[in-house]
């Protein structure tokens, strides 16, 4: 009774914050805050481990087509909280407590099995607490397991479980056909079209089977990587290893997007056409691809948004009115200004060809940046 009660907890509690964007703003003034003075050399330089990195790991096997990219490195986030140890065989209060750190002073821009932990354990042997990092791309989500971790458990599951095994790219693959009457399936989509990269320790899964041979087909050399873009690489040598990000192309972000769920209120139109005269306004520039993220550095915590451009001038001459557009934008869900609604602007700085913003969410809840991706509340990211 005891795990079934801390399974519904963490599932209605996830539903309820992740959402419902942010909860309503509380504890900051609605009085305009003073504006960082931009500077060109960074008084923050991100100072985290990079290559070779989990975060370019995950970015090495995403087709280079990708619309949304997240990533979250959950080892990272282990050792933020001094849980290196906890795994899937560890309790469920365990799992639970920590879990529920990533509604607070973490954030997971991809965590597909967070909901259901319990039973993704009962039914597969591993969760998420078995995992170095996952990222995920559309309907296609990659994980790798700690070093320990025999992947062969897995494989006997989609043994037992009637899954045909097939190869594509020399990686063996597991399918089978969507059957609502395993109650199993409703866990994971994506756990039916599942390839295993043994020596990584990685498992590939999507609901898409064609999805799952893109990735195989980046793996196997045959196909460009998403971390292989020029734009992508930029922001990762700028900002580093984060605990957990989104990065999406230009092409996805450099607009004006109406709010998830469908037609814009009359008052969300209203909001977005103030936001359109900062275009003009600020003369802003096109970028080539966004991220947001956030890692901790000396227990303090650093949130960045990074803008990468086709050469330094242009991320030089944007640096300005992007700034102001961060501080003074009104965002689309609460029809604030985005230092009162979701961040406040701490220094912008040029770094190459990237414009890194760092932020200091509301309440210092990192996850307020991944759910103005998910709720497509993007103003401050427009361009022409």
């Amino acid at each position: 009774m005891k795990t079934q009660q801390g399974f519904y907890l963490l599932k209605w509690f996830f539903v309820f914050t992740l959402l419902i964007p942010a909860c309503a703003p509380t504890g900051i003034s609605s009085t305009p805050a003073s504006v960082p003075a931009a500077t060109t050399s960074p008084t923050t330089v991100p100072t985290a481990p990079r290559p070779p990195g989990h975060l370019e790991t995950a970015l090495s096997l995403i087709p280079e087509n990708t619309e949304l990219f997240s990533f979250t490195d959950w080892s990272l986030i282990k050792k933020y909280k001094n849980q290196e140890k906890l795994n899937g065989q560890s309790s469920m209060e365990d799992k639970v407590a920590f879990l529920l750190s990533t509604t607070k002073d973490q954030a997971a821009a991809s965590c597909q099995s967070c909901q259901y932990i319990q039973l993704f354990w009962d039914n597969w042997g591993w969760d998420t607490l078995d995992l170095e990092w996952e990222a995920s791309s559309g309907m296609t989500t990659l994980a790798q397991f700690r070093d320990d971790f025999d992947l062969a458990i897995i494989e006997k599951k989609f043994e037992e479980r009637g899954f045909s095994k097939t190869e594509y790219q020399g990686v063996p693959v597991y399918t089978h056909k969507l059957d609502a009457s395993q109650d199993w399936m409703h866990l994971s989509l994506p756990i039916l079209n599942t390839a295993v990269l043994s020596r990584q320790n990685i498992l590939i899964m999507s609901s898409i089977p064609g999805n799952l041979n893109a990735v195989l087909d980046v793996y196997a050399g045959k196909a460009g990587a998403f971390g292989n873009d020029s734009a992508v690489k930029s922001l990762v040598g700028a900002i580093g290893e984060m605990a957990s990000m989104k990065i999406l192309p230009g092409k996805t972000s450099c607009i004006f997007p109406g709010v998830q769920g469908g037609a814009m209120t009359p008052e969300q139109v209203q909001t977005q056409e103030a936001n359109s005269k900062w275009l003009e306004q600020e003369q802003l520039k096109k970028y080539q691809a966004v991220s947001l993220g956030y890692r901790y550095d000396a227990n303090q915590l650093s949130a960045f948004i990074g803008f990468s451009y086709a050469d330094a001038a242009t991320a030089q001459a944007d640096l300005e009115g992007r700034r102001k557009v961060m501080a003074e934008g009104i965002s689309l869900v609460w029809r604030k200004p985005y230092r009162t609604s979701l961040f406040i602007v701490v220094e912008a700085n040029v770094i190459d060809n990237v414009l890194l913003i760092k932020v200091d969410p509301l309440n210092s809840l990192p996850r307020r940046l991944f759910t103005a991706v998910d709720s497509r509340d993007l103003g401050f990211a427009a361009c022409p």
